[in-house]
């Protein structure tokens, strides 16, 4: 993404919120996990639910360093920013969302 796209959808404290938000929900998901003892099978599945959540969050910090967060992977639009509120680690648009479900 250029920079003239990223300042046009993110100014830099957007960015530092976004960043700072990420960080947070990144530590409370890690608390979660560290209180979670049970094996069973649902536990175990939580577990690892939490666990992907906060590596996609990981990745979502990476790219707004990098400058490609709320730039779809697949068709290079710019995520719209509701989507982005509701799922900050979302790397593709609504509508090549739609399309890749619909294959699935």
């Amino acid at each position: 993404m250029n920079q003239g796209v990223k300042q046009s959808v993110f100014n830099r404290f957007e960015l530092q919120r976004i960043d700072g938000d990420l960080r947070l929900i990144e530590i409370e998901r890690a608390k979660q996990l560290l209180g979670i003892t049970a094996t069973d099978e649902v536990s175990a599945a939580y577990r690892e639910t939490v666990a992907a959540m906060v590596d996609e969050l990981r990745l979502a910090r990476r790219r707004i360093e990098d400058g490609t967060y709320g730039q779809c992977r697949q068709c290079d639009r710019i995520i719209r920013r509701e989507r982005l509120e509701w799922r900050p680690w979302a790397t593709t648009c609504t509508e090549c969302a739609a399309c890749s479900k619909l294959q699935h």
